[in-house]
């Protein structure tokens, strides 16, 4: 009798499995290798977005920065115009004190010249009298 077919069979699914087994494995390692680069990409962009992040949490806080330094500029400006403001007041405080003591003055001056008149009018009713008792003795 001759080789038994069995055998070459046997074979045959050997070759078959050995090959299947490559490409088994071959297909392992290729999504091995997609797996480690999806990994790879997922970290690369998880650390852009960090670093994007931090990036944007510094511009921010700098910004915040100039925005509270602009804030107080804009206080001590409006500060200095209050003061200023204050200092004008009083100026015209003072100048309105000025006009009124000058009022005061040229009412005191009025007064004055009223009073003189009287004490002349009063000197010349008594000279008038005078004259009229001079005239009288004569």
């Amino acid at each position: 009798m001759g080789k038994r077919s069995r055998s070459k069979s046997s074979s045959r699914d050997r070759k078959r499995s050995r090959s299947k087994r490559d490409k088994d494995k071959e297909k392992d390692k290729d999504r091995k290798d997609k797996d480690k680069d999806r990994k790879k990409d997922k970290d690369k962009e998880r650390d852009r977005d960090r670093d994007r992040k931090k990036d944007k949490k510094e511009k921010d806080s700098s910004d915040s920065e100039k925005d509270r330094k602009k804030d107080k500029e804009k206080e001590k400006e409006k500060e200095k115009d209050k003061e200023k403001t204050k200092d004008k007041e009083k100026e015209k405080e003072k100048e309105k004190d000025k006009e009124k003591e000058k009022d005061k003055a040229k009412e005191k001056a009025k007064d004055k010249e009223k009073k003189d008149k009287e004490k002349e009018k009063e000197k010349e009713k008594e000279r008038a009298k005078k004259e009229r008792e001079k005239e009288k003795e004569k």
